[in-house]
C-alpha cells in the first residue's frame, strides 16, 4: 500500500477540511489535493526514483513530499538552514535527480548548482519562468507554468519501497542516510491512530523541520484522521503560546527543551492552553518538573512521552503519564515505559547477549528500517542477529537504558553520540571539520555540562596553537555543519592530558571548561 493512500482517503472522506495551515494560508484536502496531482504529473515523467525537497515549511514542501509518494518516488529533504555544503552532500550521497524549490529558497538552490556538472530537473510549482534566474543550460527547468495538467494515478509500492530518506550524523565526518520504507510509517501510523483517537475535527502542530524524523509524526497522523496540520511559523517556534490559542490546537508534538523555554517566557501558567488533547515528546529525555509544568498549563492533556530512533521510524516506545498517580521518574527523567505492541525491544549486555536488566536497546519489527543507505559496512555493525533470536534481524541502537517495575528508563548513549536541542550527533564529525580547518591531527569535542544524556554545550580543545582567530574559525565551521553542531568555544592547548590507559582524559579537560 502506497502511504499517500491515507491523505487520499481522507480526500475523499473530508474534501472541505482543512488539511494544512501554513503561512497563515489554509488548504482543504481537495485543494491541497491539486497541488499534489498538478506536481506529480510531472514527477511521473522524471527519471530516477530520489526527489530532494529545497523548501521551507510551506505549502510546496509539503505537497511535493505527497507527490513523491503519489508518484512511487522517495522524498529526500534538504535544510535551507543547513550550510551549503551539507544540503549538496545529501543531495549527491542521495543521488537525487530531482529537486523541487519553493520561492523563498530559489537563491538557495542556485548557488549550490555550480557544484553539480550533471543534468538536475529543477521544478519550481509557485513560480513563474520570468521569476526564475538564469540557470546553466545542462539543468532542466519546470516552471509554475508547466504545471498545467492534475494526475490522479497512486503508483502502486511494494512493501518495501522507500517513502523517505533522511541523514544523521556519521561518525565519518559524511552525513548517514536513512531510509525509511512506506510499510515503516504506515505501521507506525496505523498503531498510534487508534492510541490516540484521532478525529477529522483535531488540529495537530507542526513544530520540527521535515529534515528531523519528529515532523513525520504530526504529518501522517493528522492526514490519516482527517484532521488539520498547522504549521508553526519559525518567528514564533520559541513562543507559540498565541499560535496555540488562536488555531485552538489539539494535539502537541515537539522536543521537551522547546516546553523549557515556553516557562523561561512565562507562557505556562495554568489553565493556558485548554483545547490541547494530547501532548507527546520526543527526542530527549523529559524532565518531570517540565512535564508537570505542562500538565497544569495544559490541564486537558493526556501526555505520552516516546522513544525512538530516526532508524526505527520517530518512536517505538511510550509511557503515558498518569493523572493521579506518582510518574515514574528516575533522576528526575520520565521512563521511557515500554515498546510498542507492534515492535519488539530487548536489551544486550556487552557482547550482545540479551538479558532484561540493563544493557544496550535493540530493536526490531516493522518499524524498523532495513539498513543505511548505500553504507553496508556501518549496516552490517548496526543490524545484526542476536543470541537466542532466532533469524530475526535486530538494530543495535547505542542507547543504553534498564528495567525497573517492568518499565525502561533511558541511561545514557552508549558511544560519543550526543544529543544538543534533539538532534543527535556524532562529535566525530565535529572533531573531524575543524582538524581539517586548522590542520591540526589531535581536536577533541566535549559536550558539557550533560544532564540526563542532553548536552547543553559543545567545547573543542585543539592540540597546538593557531595563527587562525576562533571566530574565524568558528565562521568557516558554520559553512559546514549546521548552527547545532557548532562549539561554544573552541580551545588551543600545549598537549592532551591522557589517562593510565593512555586515552585522552576527558575529566581533565573538563576542569579547563569549569
Amino acid at each position: 500500500m502506497n502511504l499517500y493512500s491515507i491523505f487520499n482517503n481522507s480526500k475523499q472522506n473530508y474534501p472541505d477540511n482543512i488539511a494544512l495551515m501554513v503561512d497563515n494560508t489554509s488548504y482543504s484536502y481537495k485543494k491541497l489535493g491539486e497541488i499534489i496531482n498538478k506536481i506529480s504529473d510531472r514527477l511521473l515523467n522524471t527519471e530516477g526514483n530520489q526527489i530532494a525537497l529545497m523548501a521551507h515549511k510551506s505549502v510546496i514542501a509539503y505537497a511535493g513530499l505527497l507527490a513523491a509518494l503519489k508518484s512511487g518516488k522517495t522524498y529526500v529533504p534538504l535544510n535551507p538552514k543547513f550550510p551549503k555544503s551539507r544540503n549538496i552532500k545529501i543531495i549527491s550521497l542521495s543521488e537525487s535527480r530531482v529537486v523541487l524549490v519553493d520561492n523563498r529558497c530559489i537563491n538557495n538552490l542556485v548557488e549550490l548548482l555550480p557544484e553539480f556538472e550533471q543534468s538536475l530537473t529543477l521544478i519550481f510549482p509557485e513560480t513563474a519562468k520570468e521569476d526564475i534566474p538564469e540557470i546553466a543550460s545542462h539543468h532542466t527547468i519546470i516552471s509554475k507554468e508547466d504545471l498545467i495538467n492534475e494526475n490522479n494515478t497512486i503508483v502502486d509500492v511494494d512493501k518495501d519501497h522507500l517513502a523517505y530518506l533522511l541523514f544523521t550524523s556519521g561518525s565519518t565526518g559524511v552525513p548517514k542516510g536513512v531510509p525509511i520504507s512506506h510499510t515503516n510509517v504506515l505501521s507506525y501510523v496505523n498503531y498510534l491512530i487508534d492510541r490516540y483517537d484521532v478525529k477529522p475535527t483535531d488540529r495537530f502542530s507542526h513544530v520540527p523541520d521535515l529534515t528531523f524524523d519528529l515532523s513525520v509524526h504530526d504529518l501522517y497522523l493528522s492526514f490519516k484522521g482527517g484532521a488539520g496540520l498547522y504549521c508553526v511559523p519559525d518567528n514564533v517556534v520559541m513562543a507559540p503560546a498565541k499560535f496555540i490559542n488562536t488555531h485552538q490546537l489539539t494535539f502537541w508534538c515537539s522536543v521537551p527543551s522547546l516546553i523549557q523555554i515556553m516557562g523561561r517566557f512565562k507562557m505556562l501558567k495554568p489553565g493556558n492552553f485548554p483545547s490541547i488533547r494530547w501532548s507527546v515528546y520526543c527526542g530527549e529525555p523529559l524532565p518531570k518538573a517540565v512535564a508537570e509544568q505542562w500538565q497544569k498549563a495544559a490541564s486537558n492533556t493526556e501526555i505520552d512521552n516516546v522513544y525512538g530512533p530516526t532508524e526505527t521510524t520517530v518512536s517505538i516506545t511510550h509511557y503515558q503519564l498518569p493523572r493521579n498517580e506518582e510518574i515514574k521518574e528516575n533522576n528526575g527523567v520520565v521512563c521511557i515505559g515500554s515498546v510498542f505492541d507492534t515492535q519488539e525491544l530487548c536489551l544486550v549486555d556487552e557482547n550482545d547477549i540479551p538479558n532484561e536488566v540493563e544493557g544496550e536497546i535493540c530493536l526490531s519489527g516493522s518499524q524498523v528500517a532495513k539498513g543505511y543507505w548505500k553504507d553496508e559496512d556501518t549496516t552490517k555493525k548496526q543490524f545484526v542477529k542476536l543470541k537466542g533470536k532466532g533469524d530475526k534481524i535486530w538494530y543495535k541502537t547505542g542507547d543504553i537504558a534498564k528495567y525497573e517495575d517492568g518499565l525502561l528508563f533511558y541511561v545514557a548513549r552508549k558511544d560519543f553520540q550526543v544529543k544538543i536541542r534533539g538532534y543527535r550527533i556524532e562529535l566525530d564529525e565535529i572533531n573531524d571539520a575543524i582538524a581539517k580547518i586548522t590542520e591540526k591531527t589531535m581536536v577533541y569535542t566535549i559536550p558539557y555540562p550533560v544532564v540526563n544524556g542532553i548536552a547543553d554545550n559543545l567545547y573543542t580543545f585543539v592540540e597546538g596553537n593557531s595563527e587562525q582567530a576562533k571566530k574565524d574559525i568558528l565562521l568557516k565551521l558554520s559553512k559546514i555543519l549546521p548552527n547545532y553542531m557548532l562549539p561554544k568555544d573552541i580551545l588551543f592547548i600545549p598537549e592532551f592530558p591522557l589517562n593510565m590507559n593512555g586515552k585522552v582524559d576527558r575529566k581533565k579537560l573538563i576542569e579547563k571548561i569549569i
